[in-house]
C-alpha cells in the first residue's frame, strides 16, 4: 500500500489539500493496517473521499472496507462496462445528495 501512503502524504501539500483519491487494483493484498486505515480515517474527516476501482473479481474487500466508495471493474464479465457505468452513476446520485 506504498501507493496509498503517498496519496495521503500529498493531501498535506498545498496543491492536493482538497483533493480526494482513487485507487486503482486488483486489490490481491493483504488488509490494509491499523495505522493506515486510521489515516483514511482522519483525512475523511477532513472531507476528503476515497475511491477504489477494482479491476477483476478477486480482490480483498477487507482492503476497501474504509474507503468511501467502491467500484468494480470484472473484466471477466460480458456486461463489465454496463455495470461499471451503473456504478458511476449510482456515486453521483449519492454525490448530488450530499
Amino acid at each position: 500500500m506504498p501507493a496509498l501512503e503517498h496519496a495521503i502524504k500529498m493531501l498535506k501539500t498545498k496543491d492536493y489539500k482538497t483533493a480526494d483519491i482513487m485507487m486503482i487494483s486488483d486489490f490481491c493484498v493483504g488488509s490494509l493496517s491499523s495505522d493506515l486505515e486510521a489515516k483514511i480515517k482522519n483525512e475523511q474527516k477532513n472531507d476528503t473521499d476515497f475511491y477504489s476501482l477494482v479491476i477483476g473479481n478477486y480482490g480483498n474487500k477487507d482492503a476497501i472496507s474504509c474507503f468511501n466508495y467502491n467500484l468494480t471493474y470484472d473484466d471477466s464479465s460480458p456486461n463489465a462496462a454496463k455495470n461499471f457505468a451503473r456504478n458511476i452513476a449510482t456515486i453521483k446520485e449519492n454525490m448530488s445528495k450530499k
